[in-house]
């Protein structure tokens, strides 16, 4: 690919956005686009993590222990452990 001669954000406003859907995973929310100087257009989907959530992806070892978790839960290995209620806060 030849020298970059713009990039840009596009967003994907709706989930009714068509442009291949069968090609382009749900959780896309904008795109990379990407043109050069034979005019060609590249686009490289994103997806965009909600700011509360992203320390998560920031903590490879809190992320380990959340993979852990979920394959354990889908094996039923879970363990009741009650309710949770006292240590929320108000």
């Amino acid at each position: 690919m030849k020298l970059i001669k713009y990039e840009t954000i596009v967003r994907v406003e709706s989930k009714d956005f068509n442009c291949g859907d069968e090609l382009i995973d749900a959780s896309v929310s904008s795109f990379r686009a990407f043109g050069d100087e034979d005019h060609r257009i590249i686009e490289e989907p994103s997806v965009e993590i909600p700011l509360r959530e992203q320390w998560l992806s920031k903590n490879p070892e809190a992320l380990d222990l959340v993979r852990k978790g979920i394959e354990e839960s889908s094996q039923g290995k879970v363990e009741r452990r009650g309710s949770f209620q006292k240590h929320l806060q108000d």
